[in-house]
Protein backbone atom coordinates (compact mmCIF):
# COMPACT_ATOMS: atom_id res chain seq x y z
CA UNK A 1 0.00 0.00 0.00
CA UNK A 2 1.10 3.45 -0.63
CA UNK A 3 1.73 6.15 2.31
CA UNK A 4 -1.91 7.89 1.09
CA UNK A 5 -3.66 4.40 1.41
CA UNK A 6 -2.51 3.43 4.60
CA UNK A 7 -3.53 6.98 6.17
CA UNK A 8 -7.01 6.90 4.11
CA UNK A 9 -8.03 3.55 5.59
CA UNK A 10 -6.68 4.47 9.07
CA UNK A 11 -8.93 8.13 8.65
CA UNK A 12 -11.67 5.55 7.74
CA UNK A 13 -11.26 3.58 11.18
CA UNK A 14 -10.87 6.96 12.72
CA UNK A 15 -7.75 6.62 13.63
CA UNK A 16 -4.87 9.77 12.77
CA UNK A 17 -1.43 9.89 13.39
CA UNK A 18 -1.98 11.43 16.55
CA UNK A 19 -3.84 8.82 18.03
CA UNK A 20 -1.43 6.10 17.01
CA UNK A 21 1.31 7.99 18.47
CA UNK A 22 -0.87 7.81 21.78
CA UNK A 23 -1.66 3.98 21.42
CA UNK A 24 2.27 2.95 20.70
CA UNK A 25 3.87 5.40 22.89
CA UNK A 26 5.41 7.56 20.25
CA UNK A 27 5.75 10.55 19.11
CA UNK A 28 3.79 11.67 15.68
CA UNK A 29 6.56 12.20 13.85
CA UNK A 30 7.84 8.71 14.65
CA UNK A 31 4.36 7.80 13.39
CA UNK A 32 4.56 9.63 10.27
CA UNK A 33 7.99 8.26 9.16
CA UNK A 34 7.08 4.72 9.97
CA UNK A 35 3.69 5.28 7.53
CA UNK A 36 6.49 7.27 4.93
CA UNK A 37 8.31 4.41 4.87
CA UNK A 38 11.54 6.23 6.02
CA UNK A 39 11.48 4.37 9.46
CA UNK A 40 10.83 0.74 10.42
CA UNK A 41 9.49 -0.94 13.70
CA UNK A 42 7.98 -4.17 13.57
CA UNK A 43 5.93 -3.85 16.50
CA UNK A 44 4.00 -0.85 15.33
CA UNK A 45 4.16 -2.21 11.70
CA UNK A 46 2.18 -5.43 12.77
CA UNK A 47 -0.52 -3.24 15.31
CA UNK A 48 -0.93 -1.20 12.28
CA UNK A 49 -1.87 -4.46 10.12
CA UNK A 50 -3.82 -5.63 12.69
CA UNK A 51 -5.86 -2.58 12.53
CA UNK A 52 -6.59 -2.82 9.13
CA UNK A 53 -6.87 -6.37 9.39
CA UNK A 54 -4.75 -6.62 6.15
CA UNK A 55 -1.26 -8.44 6.59
CA UNK A 56 1.50 -6.53 7.19
CA UNK A 57 3.87 -7.54 4.22
CA UNK A 58 0.47 -6.06 1.51
CA UNK A 59 0.44 -2.74 4.39
CA UNK A 60 4.33 -2.33 4.37
CA UNK A 61 5.71 -4.19 1.56
CA UNK A 62 9.37 -4.60 2.88
CA UNK A 63 7.92 -6.93 5.38
CA UNK A 64 7.28 -10.83 4.51
CA UNK A 65 6.23 -14.23 6.01
CA UNK A 66 8.84 -16.58 7.22
CA UNK A 67 7.07 -19.84 8.99
CA UNK A 68 3.67 -18.83 8.56
CA UNK A 69 4.87 -15.71 10.86
CA UNK A 70 5.02 -11.90 9.18
CA UNK A 71 8.55 -10.34 10.18
CA UNK A 72 10.36 -7.50 8.55
CA UNK A 73 13.06 -8.23 5.81
CA UNK A 74 16.48 -7.77 6.77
Amino acid sequence: MTPDEIKARLVELGLTQPILARMFKVSDSAINRILQGRSRSERIEQAIAKLLRIPVGEVFPLSETVNDREVLSA
